[in-house]
């Protein structure tokens, strides 16, 4: 079946069984006692959440939009949680996202979220296109002692135009893999995630026991399975990113499947921590040449990788990556000895392009003799 197929059929059933109710503003709790009660009225088409705690999993299977109490206020300045914030906490009984967006034409705005012993914030199926998550602070998915993958934000198996802008996400923990603030996934997937865009958040304090931390995770289809056919075309903008701890590694941005014509443009990243491994945008079995990979203005501390080959960059520069066909006018080398790629920031004056040591290579379908593959995933 065809995504579109998926999701219009997914639409139909929604349909069935009634006629065109009138679109009105509800109010929680003034109209319904819960969140879910809200969404489960086909007449709210607005839904207003005072401030307060909300002990819910929500299940959203159609268009809305959700307003907490902070609703179009920014991030900044706010702190988590009641007296002034709308806070969904979950229901550590029942192992659910704290929202789970199952129609296209959602939005989230102004929430507090929460969900210990968890491992997801606010999912995103496949039929969520233009999904809206915007104004919210996510703090603590998961735990040290949660046994799963975790992550605040998560786009599940191809979802369309969804937008994630101006939220702030704070530890997300776990043993496992910590994809961290927003995951785009899975490995496994068939259907591709098109014209996403990750703008303006702060994601801070992401921890993996034993394995890796990302803050934001690109994995769509990057499996060697014949049904794994999903891409993403993404941009990944002004972001600020800091304070990542992986037990095994670290990677604030992966780009991790085929990302075509990808842009990192603004971000800014820093104290990034792993054995071995601590990386600020890492490629890996990312088919796409590297000549449609740009990634500019991006201000870390840690380095760069692409298939092995690591490039530092001082914040005064600009990065942009070279086809791998164009090695002699000094294009990234995909494994052995690595080669920096810097272009020279408007007014400053020129200096010269420095060569650096190679690095591991990566870990998966890149092994070599001298380096064997860590861990998979």
């Amino acid at each position: 079946m065809s995504k579109s197929v998926f999701v219009a059929a997914f639409a139909t059933v929604l349909m069935l069984g009634g006629g065109t109710a009138q679109a009105v503003t509800c109010n929680v709790p003034g109209d319904h006692g819960s969140i879910q009660a809200a969404v489960d009225d086909p007449a709210c088409d607005t839904i207003n959440v005072a401030a307060g705690g909300y002990a819910e999993n929500v299940m959203i299977p159609r268009s809305v939009t959700l307003n907490g109490a902070q609703a179009n206020t920014p991030v900044a300045g706010r702190m988590f949680g009641p007296p002034f914030e709308s806070t969904i906490t979950g229901m550590i009984a029942n192992p659910a996202p704290d929202i789970t967006i199952q129609a296209a034409g959602v939005t989230i705005n102004g929430f507090s979220l929460s969900n210990l012993g968890q491992a997801t914030g606010i999912l995103i199926k496949t039929a969520g296109n233009n999904a809206l998550i915007t104004n919210n602070i996510i703090e603590g998915i998961g735990g040290a002692s949660f046994g799963g993958n975790t992550q605040a934000i998560y786009l599940e198996n191809g979802p369309d135009n969804v937008t994630v802008v101006g939220n702030r996400i704070r530890f997300v923990e776990g043993i496992l893999t910590s994809n961290g603030g927003i995951f785009i996934g899975d490995s496994t997937a068939s259907f591709a995630s098109v014209d996403i865009l990750i703008e303006g958040n702060t994601i801070s304090d992401i921890h993996s026991v034993n394995r890796g931390a990302y803050a934001i995770h690109v994995d769509n289809g990057a499996s060697s399975a014949p049904s794994a056919t999903g891409f993403t075309t993404v941009t990944i903008r002004n972001n600020t990113i800091s304070n990542l701890v992986g037990g095994g590694w670290t990677h604030a941005i992966g780009l991790e499947g085929d990302t075509p014509g990808v842009l990192v443009v603004g971000n800014d990243i820093s104290n990034l921590v792993a054995p071995s491994d601590a990386v600020a945008v890492w490629f890996e079995d990312n088919p796409s040449p590297l000549g449609r990979q740009r990634l500019t203005k991006t201000t870390s501390t840690s380095p760069w990788q692409r298939m092995g080959s690591q490039f530092t960059r001082p914040s005064s520069w600009r990065f942009r990556t070279a086809s791998s066909t164009a090695l002699a006018t000094g294009g990234i080398r995909p494994t052995g000895q690595a080669q920096s790629v810097r272009e020279q920031a408007p007014g400053l004056p020129p200096t010269s392009t420095t060569p650096l040591g190679s690095s591991r290579p990566p870990r998966v379908g890149h092994a070599s003799a001298a380096y064997p593959p860590l861990p998979g995933r």
